[in-house]
């Protein structure tokens, strides 16, 4: 663009008014309006400048007219709008392109994440140590301090490039670190190693932690057989102690072949013959009596209860 001309007197001498306001607004019309490649960022950049420079020549046009002229105000208020509109878009303008370069930036880093996150979302036994041993927020963190100090898009682009491969080698070898020290534990005693995650993703000595696991547990099953053959011990003393008291008392016990099921609704006299006997001699009804015999297996109560049954057909077994 040309530079604004303002020669007067008592009058406008000369100007071009006109030409520059129609070139300031077809200037301001084609301004770098893509951000995506740094040439995109630098041209905007340098129209920045530019608008300084014409925002600056204009208001010294316009004071260069103030101080020498004393009826200009209309040539004056155009100029003066230009010079405003000049300063307006420099301001848009620079806030536009430092949020179109933020923008830019974490779009950088926005892929690099989503590409190690998926590595994070596999379903591999040493996952959830991974995840311990990088965490996912340190990660990211990374990929968005590679970015710092870098003022082109293209160098933006080099650094978090070359993080993401760093972090991408790195977890490689962590996941191969973690499987290797997944396979020392046994298989057949993973129940005593329920912090298997933390355990593998610890930097502890994977073998001196099975061993004194895998030792305790040992211990652990030998003190249960010592207290059950204890227990056992115990429980033979009482049972001897018992019979030998129920010798002193008389009471020997009995093997029973099988359990009682069945019942007596009705008992008969105290000893058959003597109910028989009473029977006949008082001809009156037979009241309920109990039979009890000691030390009788099944089949001997049921001899018994047949034998009664001849001669007393109610009779019936039941267990007292």
């Amino acid at each position: 663009m040309n530079k604004l001309i303002l020669n007067i007197e008592s009058k406008v001498i000369s100007t071009n008014i006109k030409d520059f306001e129609e070139q300031a607004n077809t200037y301001l019309a084609n301004l770098t309006t893509t951000f995506k490649t740094d040439e995109d960022f630098a041209n905007a950049e340098s129209e920045v400048k530019e608008l300084k420079k014409l925002e600056t020549a204009t208001k010294k046009a316009i004071e260069d007219v103030v101080n020498g002229s004393a009826d200009v105000s209309k040539l004056i208020e155009t100029a003066t709008a230009i010079a405003e509109r000049f300063r307006q878009e420099r301001l848009t303008r620079e806030k536009l392109v430092k949020a179109e370069k933020d923008k830019r930036k974490q779009e950088v880093i926005d892929n690099a994440v989503t590409k190690i996150k998926e590595t994070y979302l596999l379903d591999t036994p040493v996952t959830p140590a991974l995840k311990m041993r990088m965490p996912f927020e340190q990660v990211k963190s990374r990929l968005a301090d590679a970015t710092k100090n870098k003022r082109t898009i293209d160098s933006i682009d080099k650094s978090v490039n070359t993080e993401f491969a760093n972090i991408t080698a790195e977890m490689m070898t962590t996941v191969t670190d973690l499987q290797n020290r997944l396979a020392q534990l046994p298989a057949d005693k993973m129940h005593l190693f329920a912090d298997v995650n933390s355990l593998i993703a610890s930097t502890v000595d994977i073998q001196e932690v099975v061993k004194d696991r895998v030792a305790q547990e040992e211990q652990r099953i030998a003190i249960e057989k010592e207290c059950a053959e204890a227990e056992r011990q115990a429980e033979a003393e009482r049972l001897a102690l018992q019979r030998e008291q129920e010798q002193k008392n008389g009471q020997v016990a009995q093997p029973v072949a099988e359990p009682v099921k069945e019942t007596v609704k009705e008992v008969v006299a105290e000893n058959a013959t003597t109910t028989q006997s009473t029977v006949e001699t008082d001809n009156e009804p037979l009241g309920n009596y109990a039979i009890i015999v000691n030390g009788a297996t099944l089949s001997q109560i049921k001899r018994i209860a047949g034998q009664l049954k001849g001669q007393f057909p109610s009779v019936q077994l039941k267990k007292i």
